[in-house]
């Protein structure tokens, strides 16, 4: 996962006026777990990742271009 992709994450949750425990809840995974791939300190499953596009409303491949 490209160090671009955790800010991307970061970019359009706040976009969307959504907490790490909002978008976590939504994901269910932990906000911690959310904030160590939003600082690219953790990777993301491909069953994270498909969580992540559809709580954000957005194509994974707008996640993946970071």
């Amino acid at each position: 996962m490209s160090k671009q992709n955790g800010k991307k994450i970061v970019e359009m949750r706040n976009d969307r006026g959504l907490t790490q425990v909002a978008l976590a809840k939504r994901c269910g995974i932990s906000q911690g777990t959310l904030s160590k791939i939003e600082s690219n300190s953790r990777g993301m499953s491909i069953g994270t990742l498909v969580r992540l596009s559809a709580a954000l409303e957005v194509d994974i491949g707008e996640i993946m271009k970071g």
